[in-house]
């Protein structure tokens, strides 16, 4: 993780919370080896946010996370 991560531009529009759901993210992948996907069902698990659902949908619009096939 590049330590100027805190400060990309689309971490700073998606907001804190889900740029903490952006690292749990990353740590998910790289500990399960699943080359960056993680199920959408673990979103709840992935972080202790006060709303998952919320941080997810703005990683996906500011296009950190893209939805699975």
């Amino acid at each position: 993780m590049h330590d100027g991560l805190p400060d990309h531009p689309k971490i700073i529009e998606a907001g804190g919370e889900a740029g903490w759901l952006y690292i749990c993210g990353l740590a998910y992948s790289s500990r399960q080896l699943t080359d960056g996907v993680s199920p959408k069902r673990l979103v709840p698990r992935l972080t202790d946010g006060s709303n998952p659902e919320a941080s997810a949908s703005a990683l996906l619009r500011v296009g950190l996370w893209h939805e699975g096939q």
